[in-house]
């Protein structure tokens, strides 16, 4: 992979180079915990949408596994987020947000959905 390649031609080329399908690479995923949708992987292929989620971002270190490339070949290669916000590169990492769950007497939590509303 050249060091000018956009997120969406070094994935392509990985797949290629490995010769693996991307129902090939979704069913890896799920196996391990990591499930991402067909489609959501043939938007990466194609440079329709880019992974911005902290779960998608740790999917595509495993895919960076899967297709045998260096830690960081296809993460190093993404583009600036699309999406309002921060983006985040781990998971741990993500603050809680407030009134996400509530412990109960017996241990139990109770998760709730939380609405936010940002204004510009």
């Amino acid at each position: 992979m050249e060091g000018d390649v956009a997120f969406p031609e070094a994935f392509a080329d990985a797949l290629r180079r490995r010769g693996v399908s991307l129902a090939w690479v979704h069913q890896r995923l799920v196996e391990r915990g990591h499930p991402v949708s067909p489609a959501a992987l043939s938007y990466w292929r194609s440079g329709r949408s880019q992974p911005e989620r902290g779960t998608s971002r740790d999917a595509l270190i495993e895919i960076e596994l899967l297709l045998r490339v260096p830690p960081g070949a296809l993460l190093s290669r993404l583009g600036p987020s699309r999406r309002p916000g921060p983006r985040f590169t781990q998971r741990h990492h993500r603050p809680r947000r407030r009134g996400a769950g509530r412990a109960l007497a017996s241990g139990q939590v109770v998760m709730m959905r939380a609405r936010v509303c940002l204004s510009i």
